[in-house]
């Protein structure tokens, strides 16, 4: 916690104004000053600075007492700052960034952007293995937001508090290991996948990586293998999302194009790779295996997810000619 200066008693008394101080002035002493009435030149006459009674650093002064570099016409630029933190998993910088938005944000917003605030920092207080911080940064969240859902300035609010009731879940059971909060645009498709695929030896076979966990690289179940994939952020176009999360996941800077499968909730791209592509990962995982798409479809789910990859291989094998190796 970032200590604070006193709050000092800022009442202007007669030594701030005739550079005496009462108590050294004896009773037959006394005489007409005129200080309010008149301009009298004082000697050695400076600018009344009270000192504060602690020495801070100034570097970790509590940035209440400075002035907002925010204005509300940045507020859904510097929005959409916090929010792409929070994806990439910088929730002490979300925390920052979103702390000024709220600062600068009309009265009737201020608890949707505390909201906001208090899913970076629970997820932050997660990483620190501090459970009981947050838990209460959970709840927080969650009575915070509540009133904007199902959606406000763009963002999935439904979507989110259904990521903050997960994570209290998991809390409450004595795990810190959240899964990211789900922070997508507020209108459909809420995210985006981009199924890639390659020709090997045995015919295509398809992109799959594993998230980390601190259950482990061995991990398998619910949301362990996906293509690369992620949510749509606020104000984003889908073709541009896929891209950037191929990009962010994998290193790769492929062609994608809209696959046709699936609702509109969720749009799903695909993308040729070379054979000898160079996979990149990013810190959220920690492997990745070239597959058959029957093996993706049982790897990868829960159902929906395995079944998008089978439903871009029916699609390829119609629209395609069969490998020459296969």
């Amino acid at each position: 916690m970032v200590r604070e200066a006193e709050d000092r008693h800022l009442r202007i008394r007669l030594r701030d104004l005739v550079r005496v101080d009462s108590r050294d002035v004896r009773d037959h002493e006394v005489r007409r000053v005129d200080a309010f009435r008149r301009d009298e030149t004082m000697a050695h006459e400076s600018c009344l600075e009270l000192a504060a009674e602690e020495e801070i650093d100034p570097r970790q002064q509590d940035r209440r007492h400075l002035g907002s570099s925010v204005t509300l016409h940045l507020v859904d630029e510097d929005m959409r700052r916090g929010l792409a933190q929070i994806a990439r998993g910088e929730y002490f910088e979300a925390h920052e960034t979103l702390e000024d938005v709220w600062r600068a944000a009309d009265p009737e917003e201020k608890d949707f952007f505390q909201g906001l605030v208090h899913v970076a920092v629970a997820w932050y207080q997660a990483g620190r293995g501090n459970r009981v911080g947050c838990e209460r940064q959970l709840e927080k969240a969650a009575r915070r937001l509540g009133p904007f859902a199902p959606e406000h300035r763009g963002v999935a609010v439904e979507l989110l508090l259904l990521s903050v009731e997960d994570a209290r879940r998991t809390a409450q059971e004595g795990s810190l290991a959240l899964s990211p909060p789900f922070v997508a645009a507020g209108e459909k498709p809420f995210g985006c996948s981009v199924v890639v695929w390659r020709t090997g030896d045995g015919g295509r076979e398809y992109l799959i990586l594993h998230r980390r966990t601190s259950l482990g690289p061995d991990h398998e179940g619910d949301w362990a293998w996906t293509p690369p994939s992620g949510a749509r952020h606020p104000g984003e176009n889908p073709h541009d999302s896929a891209a950037r999360e191929l990009l962010e996941e994998t290193g790769l800077e492929l062609e994608i194009a809209r696959a046709g499968v699936g609702g509109d909730e969720w749009a799903v791209y695909f993308a040729e790779a070379p054979t000898e592509a160079d996979i990149v990962l990013d810190d959220e995982h920690d492997r990745f295996r070239w597959v058959t798409a029957a093996e993706a479809e049982r790897l990868c789910l829960p159902a929906m997810v395995g079944e998008s990859i089978s439903a871009v291989e029916a699609r390829l094998a119609l629209e395609l000619p069969p490998p020459e190796n296969s």
